[in-house]
């Protein structure tokens, strides 16, 4: 049966693709990752059942198409402010499927949106939607990703196949929208040894030496302001396995939040605080290729880092 045969192809893929366990942030020298090229010039979007007028042509929409088997996607930019996800009209073999977004400003690389939705098999209609905020004028960069659940059988036994995939999309906007000013703080982490490990501080720096002045320091940035948002960009080296250190880094995030944002809140009601963990990817400092040894490792230590930033209208 068909079913059969995707089911098997999929696990085929998955113990090809997953390799080992991930391994701690260990020293070894790597290459860089290198950054994916988006897609090009935007398709014309095909028109769909039941759908809205058209938006005005002044705005834009970013398309991700998911194919039912492979997941692959292929974002492409139409004339609206949506975010739209085609899903599957076959849904019988999906258990659940993540959809993620993040809109970054290419310049500044400044966290834009962030959003998160979810679909199994019983979700009705023909796409998820995601809509953007207004972009003030520039160049963004959109990331799509997507972590599928697939129900595949083998002989009498079902079981559940993970899929994930991402997808990248230049957006451009010609809006005239007031920039806020942003105000940073960095923390550098100390090399994490172990997953289960707690993030520790890197106090070898002038501006983390004394985390309670910092949290003095943010407190009154947060306290003295007209905060409009907060974002929280986190990091770790190039060392160790890409998997492993995406979990390095979620977690430097989540002890930033915890011991360093929320003391400096002290209960203060700001509610858009976007939190994006990007393990290796895009670090602050690019490692170019062919650097080596102390040079290496002088980067690699600059790129475990938690990047917070302030956006204050004044």
């Amino acid at each position: 049966m068909n079913h059969t045969r995707t089911g098997l192809a999929l696990m085929c893929w998955m113990v090809t693709a997953c390799g080992g366990l991930p391994q701690p942030e260990v020293a070894r020298n790597k290459p860089p990752a290198s950054t994916a090229t988006p897609p090009g010039a935007p398709e014309p979007d095909a028109p769909e059942s039941g759908a809205p007028d058209p938006a005005p042509p002044s705005s834009m929409r970013l398309v991700a198409v998911t194919d039912a088997t492979d997941f692959a996607l292929r974002p492409r930019v139409v004339h609206d402010d949506e975010i739209i996800v085609p899903l599957p009209s076959e849904r019988a073999h999906l258990a659940r499927v993540e959809v993620g977004l993040l809109v970054t400003r290419r310049d500044t690389g400044e966290i834009m949106d962030q959003q998160k939705k979810v679909f199994s098999w019983d979700t009705q209609g023909p796409a998820l939607h995601f809509h953007l905020p207004p972009l003030p004028g520039g160049d963004y960069l959109a990331e799509v990703r997507t972590n599928s659940t697939m129900l595949a059988r083998t002989g009498e036994i079902v079981t559940q196949v993970q899929l994930p995939d991402e997808a990248q999309i230049s957006v451009h906007s010609d809006r005239e929208v007031h920039v806020p000013h942003a105000s940073e703080f960095r923390y550098h982490f100390k090399l994490h040894h172990a997953l289960g490990d707690s993030p520790e501080l890197a106090h070898d720096r002038s501006e983390d030496a004394d985390s309670d002045l910092r949290i003095m320091e943010l407190f009154t940035k947060l306290h003295n302001n007209d905060v409009l948002k907060i974002t929280l960009d986190c990091w770790a080296s190039s060392d160790g396995e890409a998997e492993y250190n995406m979990q390095v880094s979620i977690k430097r995030c989540q002890w930033v939040r915890s011991h360093i944002l929320s003391k400096a809140l002290d209960s203060l009601p700001v509610t858009n605080i976007i939190e994006a963990a990007h393990g290796e990817d895009n670090p602050p400092e690019p490692e170019p290729a062919g650097v080596t040894g102390h040079a290496l490792q002088e980067i690699q230590r600059r790129n475990r880092v938690v990047i917070l930033k302030v956006y204050t209208s004044n």
